[in-house]
C-alpha cells in the first residue's frame, strides 16, 4: 500500500508521462501573462490569469513573487494623480 501510494505521488510530482514537469505550468502562465500584459510585472513562480482593466492610462500592476491568483480576479487599475 505505501509502495502504491509513493509511486501515485511521484507520478503527480514527475507529470505526464510525457516527461514534463508540474512545475513547467508555472513558466507556461508566466509566459502567458507578460504576452497579454507587457507592461505589468508579475514575480518568480507566481501564476493564475488575472482580468486587468486599466483604461489605458498607463497604471502599473506588480504581482510579488510566490503568488496564486484565483481564476476569476478583476484588476482595476487606476493612475494616482495628486
Amino acid at each position: 500500500m505505501f509502495k502504491n501510494n509513493l509511486k501515485k505521488l511521484w507520478a503527480y510530482l514527475t507529470g505526464p508521462k510525457t516527461g514534463k514537469s508540474q512545475l513547467q505550468s508555472f513558466v507556461r502562465q508566466q509566459e502567458k501573462f507578460k504576452k497579454r500584459y507587457p507592461h505589468y510585472i508579475i514575480g518568480t513562480a507566481s501564476y493564475g490569469m488575472p482580468i486587468v482593466h486599466d483604461n489605458d492610462e498607463g497604471s502599473t500592476l506588480k504581482i510579488g513573487a510566490y503568488c496564486s491568483i484565483a481564476s476569476i480576479v478583476y484588476s482595476n487599475t487606476r493612475k494616482e494623480t495628486n
